[in-house]
């Protein structure tokens, strides 16, 4: 339909007036932007990642790791017009913007200072400083030519994502040397896709974890939340709601406390019998509940690590429960 749209505003403006055209050309904008955005957040290990492969049907694709492994805001495209069906662009910071990440105010910093526990601007000055001198270390004489770029790639292959998105070290592939990791200068990571398993046009944005213990990583995640249409906060049901978990609502209540749906995670790794474990997750969602004032969260309890390893082309059988 949206193509369709395109198609007739196309072949309308070349056979209007001036004033009509301008009209077609406004409506046409509005169809080709067309989207919706919304952010996976939550602490580190929560299952954000795992969630988003699953929620994209590409097991495997954006690294997964015990440490707080992601790095980058990772944008993934989903139907978009006008973009190539499957292709991935990675955008290098330039030296202004080193700076202002380090010095830019603002509603979401005056509340992670007041909200989310260990948040210093002190200390995240000091962090970005000290990541520009780690990518200096790590990727030597390229660097400087290397600020302000963009790699661009035809196919989505997870160990190239990898080397972009990912905090580890660097990579070893088989036979091969290590590869450069650039995690450290990414400003953006854009995935591109077709529609499937969407029907709408949609970003669907991994976030680093609210409580990596590199303040610049929480910042990047905050600054993901003002742009987005909606949120899907993961909490890890083994370990209930946590301060930081609670830092989190107490911010979202202030920028999009209407848009959220709450993700109750790792159920399959909650132990005792059944009755325990609802009550576990009952007790979770009242919390939650309570903290945004608000009884009409909608909220999903399930394992995104099992929904990963069983999804196909059908549909989600935890969606099932939420339609």
């Amino acid at each position: 339909l949206q193509d369709r749209l395109v198609d007739l505003a196309t072949r309308l403006m070349r056979e209007t007036d001036a004033d009509a055209t301008a009209l077609v050309s406004k409506a046409l904008d509005a169809v080709q932007n067309q989207r919706l955005s919304v952010s996976v957040v939550g602490q580190v290990n929560a299952g954000k990642t795992t969630l988003v492969n699953a929620l994209a049907r590409q097991r495997g694709l954006l690294p997964i790791s015990q440490a707080p492994w992601t790095a980058v805001i990772t944008r993934l495209h989903f139907g978009l017009h006008g973009f190539p069906e499957q292709s991935a662009h990675f955008r290098f910071f330039d030296a202004g913007e080193w700076q202002r990440l380090s010095e830019q105010g603002g509603k979401l910093r005056e509340l992670a200072e007041r909200f989310l526990p260990g948040f210093n601007s002190e200390q995240l000055h000091q962090q970005v400083q000290a990541m520009r001198h780690r990518a200096e270390a790590r990727l030597g004489p390229a660097f400087t030519e290397l600020l302000g770029s963009t790699h661009s790639f035809a196919s989505l292959e997870p160990e190239v994502v990898a080397q972009y998105v990912s905090a580890g070290p660097k990579i070893e592939l088989d036979g091969d040397d290590p590869v450069p990791n650039y995690a450290d200068i990414t400003r953006t990571a854009d995935l591109f896709f077709a529609l499937c398993p969407f029907a709408y046009p949609l970003t669907l944005i991994d976030t680093p974890g609210t409580n990596d213990p590199f303040l610049v990583r929480e910042e990047m995640t905050l600054r993901s939340l003002d742009a987005s249409d909606a949120c899907i906060v993961v909490i890890d049901a083994t370990k209930g709601v946590t301060d930081s978990d609670l830092g989190l609502f107490r911010i979202l209540r202030g920028v999009n406390s209407q848009r959220l749906i709450l993700f109750i995670n790792k159920l399959d790794l909650l132990l005792g019998p059944l009755e325990q474990r609802s009550a576990a997750t009952d007790r979770i969602a009242g919390i939650v509940r309570q903290e945004l004032g608000s009884s009409s969260i909608p909220t999903i309890i399930g394992s995104a690590a099992e929904t990963a390893e069983a999804t196909t082309c059908g549909a989600l059988a935890w969606m099932d429960d939420l339609e």
